[in-house]
């Protein structure tokens, strides 16, 4: 069986998806940050939000140690603030939170999809084992609780 060989370009490609795709969420957790300031949801939010940040200087390096050019764009994780910034307004907290838990599912699914890609170099995979699917996992766990003690 035929392997396809690993291409840096490709881990370029994928990571600055990746990248994008988290700026966009530390966007999205500074909106909501904002929005529930003084609530308990806040810390948690803040929490997510560091975690976020991290996973785009990690995948900003390693794009970097692959002599590409990390994108500066946001990804389409920025429609999620708006999203969050609407559902608070319309609907209310809980809305907010399916908002956000549903962007980290998304966040997932594109980790996932580039563990599955064979032209992704292991070091970039180890990357995201390492820490960035473990820590998108967590905040979908967490968003589920809060939003399960809200109902």
């Amino acid at each position: 069986m035929n392997h396809p060989k690993v291409d840096h370009n490709e881990c370029v490609k994928v990571c600055n998806v990746l990248l994008r795709i988290e700026r966009s969420a530390v966007e999205t957790y500074e909106m909501a940050i904002k929005k529930f300031a003084g609530e308990a949801e806040a810390d948690l939010f803040q929490e997510i939000y560091g975690e976020h940040c991290q996973a785009a200087i990690q995948l900003q390096e390693y794009v970097l140690s692959l002599n590409g050019t990390p994108d500066k764009k946001t990804g389409m994780w920025g429609n999620f603030a708006n999203v969050v910034k609407s559902s608070a307004n319309l609907f209310g907290e809980n809305s907010v939170i399916a908002a956000l838990k549903e962007g980290e599912e998304l966040v997932l699914a594109l980790y996932r999809d580039a563990l599955h890609n064979q032209k992704v170099s292991s070091d970039c995979k180890d990357i995201m084992r390492r820490g960035l699917i473990n820590a998108t996992e967590r905040h979908i766990d967490s968003l589920g609780q809060i939003s399960d003690e809200n109902k």
